[in-house]
């Protein structure tokens, strides 16, 4: 299976659109898990079947950076063996 982790704290942008209909594109049936903190981003991406993830912040800290890497930790201890992952920031096309 192939997993992709988007992380996102703003409002929806227009390139955030441009990725996720690029990822369908080429990979229709990838787990998408989009962490967001705005509650306009459901209703803005929900027609790229996504898994969508509140941010945590007391887990966060304030500091994106480390969530990334801790939320990708956590993903990595359930991926089976030779499961891929793709770890996007939104503004890198």
């Amino acid at each position: 299976m192939e997993h992709v982790i988007l992380l996102w704290d703003g409002p929806p942008k227009n390139y955030i659109n441009v990725c996720l209909e690029s990822l369908r594109l080429y990979n229709k049936n990838c787990i998408i898990n989009f962490f967001y903190n705005n509650e306009i981003i459901i209703k803005e991406y929900e027609k790229y079947n996504i898994n969508f993830i509140k941010i945590n912040r007391k887990e966060c800290y304030n500091k994106l950076q480390y969530y990334k890497i801790l939320i990708t930790n956590k993903l990595c201890n359930k991926l089976d063996n030779n499961d891929k992952i793709l770890i996007l920031d939104c503004d890198l096309l």
